[in-house]
């Protein structure tokens, strides 16, 4: 298993939709034009993701290294118009990339085995588009 992030993939965006359908994966679609700051960002995810709360990083990472509602396995971010995402919030952009390379990607890689009673890594990756 290797969880990415994958900038502007050789596949179309409905390409990946339909193999994350096939795989069935819990796929969700951002419009980069619809979130141009992180409180857009944290409002999308809360709906798209069902989180309770997500108005800071530290919620939102908790949330994505949860997950156990969601009943597929494996997880599909995409992120189309990437260059209108976060374009007000041009640190936020780095920190969305920073925190799903180094947090979220990981725990469902591999951490999530030594932090959750039978925890199973599962697969999570995030197609950026522009």
């Amino acid at each position: 298993m290797n969880n990415k992030i994958i900038f502007n993939s050789e596949l179309s965006i409905e390409e990946v939709k339909g193999r994350g359908r096939y795989n069935k994966s819990f796929v969700v679609c951002i419009n980069g034009k619809d979130n141009p700051t992180i409180d857009d960002f944290f409002k999308t995810v809360k709906v798209a993701y069902q989180f309770s709360d997500a108005d800071l990083w530290d919620q939102v990472i908790d949330w994505f290294t949860d997950l156990d509602w969601i009943q597929q396995t494996s997880y599909v971010l995409i992120i189309e118009n990437w260059t209108a995402f976060l374009e007000k919030d041009k640190i936020e952009k780095d920190n969305f990339i920073d925190i799903f390379k180094h947090n979220i990607l990981p725990w469902w890689e591999r951490d999530v085995v030594n932090h959750v009673v039978g925890g199973e890594p599962r697969n999570f990756n995030v197609y950026l588009f522009d």
